[in-house]
């Protein structure tokens, strides 16, 4: 383990005693190491949640470039598409 050396300011001094005197740390080393340990949680669960995503989205991508023929979507596409709908929404009425 290695020796580290840190400044802090009056607030953060007395942060830091107040956690001591509270009883749920035996010194500041202990109290900075549970920072520390917090401190990487939530980074390396996001990071899982990102790999994950981008997996889910490369999974997407595959799955669209062999979903068929690619399509060409424009005005006119949307214009057939909505058309489409009306008529669609017309026939049930």
């Amino acid at each position: 383990m290695s020796e580290q050396s840190i400044h802090l300011s009056a607030d953060a001094e007395a942060h830091v005693s107040g956690m001591l005197e509270e009883g749920g740390y035996r010194n500041v080393s202990e109290y900075i190491e549970s920072l520390i340990r917090e401190d990487s949680l939530p980074r390396q669960r996001l990071s899982g949640i990102v790999q994950n995503r981008r997996d889910k989205l490369e999974h997407l991508a595959e799955e669209g470039l062999q979903s068929g023929p690619p399509i060409t979507v424009d005005s006119d596409y949307w214009e057939r598409e909505k058309q489409r709908l009306k008529e669609s929404v017309a026939k049930k009425r």
